[in-house]
């Protein structure tokens, strides 16, 4: 069931890249850049904040515990600016490609 489904999948995926290209224009792309800026924004909305509560919750249990562990507290920051900085990632490659 799972190779008839990806071939189907593959099969409709290569017909509506084929329609795309004959029409002769890039009209295609817009749709999928339209969606791409939306999530986007969303993701930049969020991520902020949901670093910073991962930061706080570490900390508290930090201070429950009684040990602090730095190296996760480092990791969720890290983590939390490579997710703010990869959207504007997404938009420099895409703006590379049209």
């Amino acid at each position: 069931m799972k190779s008839l489904l990806f071939a189907f999948s593959a099969m409709a995926g290569s017909l509506f890249t084929t329609a795309a290209f004959a029409e002769g224009d890039d009209a295609w792309i817009k749709s999928g850049t339209g969606m791409i800026d939306k999530v986007i924004a969303a993701i930049q909305t969020y991520s902020t904040q949901i670093t910073i509560l991962a930061i706080i919750a570490t900390l508290i249990a930090a201070a429950v515990s009684g040990q602090a562990n730095w190296p996760r507290t480092v990791l969720i920051l890290i983590c939390g600016i490579g997710i703010a900085i990869a959207p504007e990632a997404v938009k420099y490659l895409t703006s590379i490609s049209k």
